[in-house]
């Protein structure tokens, strides 16, 4: 992963006291039952660029996991907050912080645990309930007492709370970006606004100007931002070979940008073709077949992407909006289309 936090260590003079560097930070990954899984990587970004935003010095999420893997085993599949102290052995930090959610028929309870890592013991515990619905004012709720504890600043304003939608989104685009998937990670985030937001966008930013992102990667970047592509006429000469598939997913890209869906669908379907599993070229010929309004064609596609990944959300939620579109008003989407985390949608409670 790419730190922007790093900076040139400004110089001290010698008669001078050292400058007081702020505690290292661990945040581990939430525990929460099923029905939330969707929102596990959204929450714990969330709640690091909130900290690191307020001046607290949180350590890479990716240093954290690899330390936390170094740690679990067949017996012990899951590092919780009592054993800081022997992730302060892989990490130099000072205290650890633990989400975890109870959910129970559309209630929830969020325990914000702050350790610390020579005891292993809570220094700091806040706690919020309510409905599932109101979850991202409960997670501020149960995270404000922590930021005394964590050296850093009350945040001044935090009336933009995280949906739902945009945890998950969050979460989405995080993943995305861990596997180097750039333009896919940005749309995750697009009419996003808010601390979190930004810091994965500079995130992403930062990747693409990384050694070895592909010509493709930085094309289809600049097409979901709207901005000049400097790599168009390497991606146009590759439209002339039409034999490299990255190439011509960053081509069906740049057509969207154009308000051409006729072209781009013809540019995802050659690269298809080429590389039957690629998919960026699944999931873009899906989505433009919908929105020729192909939805028959659409419907088909997205079944084959569930059919690779039986917990594609995306695919999921546009087999609903597809069926809707295609059916007619009023008609209700087929039973076990509407995705694999319909409690995140908040539907009535069971009695």
């Amino acid at each position: 992963m790419f730190s922007l936090a790093a900076g040139a260590a400004a110089e001290t003079p010698a008669n001078a006291e050292p400058a007081a560097v702020d505690p290292p930070v661990a945040i581990l990954t939430p525990r929460t039952p099923e029905v939330l899984q969707s929102l596990r990587t959204g929450i714990r970004v969330w709640l690091f660029a909130v900290v690191d935003e307020q001046g607290a010095n949180p350590i890479e999420l990716s240093e954290v996991d690899a330390a936390v893997a170094a740690l679990v085993s067949d017996e012990k599949p899951v590092v919780f907050g009592t054993d800081a102290p022997r992730l302060a052995e892989r990490l130099d930090l000072r205290f650890v912080v633990s989400t975890e959610i109870a959910y129970d028929q559309g209630d929830v309870t969020v325990w914000v645990r702050t350790f610390e890592t020579r005891a292993g013991m809570p220094v700091k515990l806040g706690k919020a309930e309510g409905l599932l619905k109101d979850l991202g004012s409960l997670l501020v709720q149960a995270t404000r007492p922590h930021f005394s504890t964590l050296r850093a600043s009350t945040p001044p304003d935090l009336a933009i709370l995280p949906g739902l939608g945009e945890l998950a989104s969050y979460g989405q685009a995080w993943e995305r970006l861990a596997v180097g998937d750039l333009s896919v990670a940005w749309q995750r985030l697009r009419g996003k606004k808010s601390a979190a937001a930004d810091w994965l966008r500079e995130r992403i930013l930062a990747a693409s100007r990384a050694p070895g992102v592909s010509v493709a990667q930085r094309s289809r970047l600049a097409s979901v931002r709207g901005v000049t592509d400097r790599d168009w006429l390497k991606v146009r000469h590759g439209l002339v070979e039409g034999d490299d598939p990255e190439l011509l997913v960053a081509g069906a890209d740049n057509a969207i940008a154009r308000r051409d869906p006729e072209r781009a669908l013809e540019l995802y379907e050659k690269a298809q073709a080429i590389d039957p599993d690629n998919a960026a070229a699944r999931r873009g010929r899906a989505r433009m077949e919908a929105e020729i309004g192909d939805h028959e064609a659409a419907r088909r596609s997205y079944e084959r992407i569930l059919q690779a990944d039986p917990e594609d959300v995306e695919a999921h939620e546009a087999l609903a909006v597809n069926h809707t579109a295609g059916a007619g008003p009023g008609t209700a989407p087929p039973e076990g289309r509407i995705g694999p985390h319909a409690a995140l949608r908040g539907g009535p409670r069971q009695a």
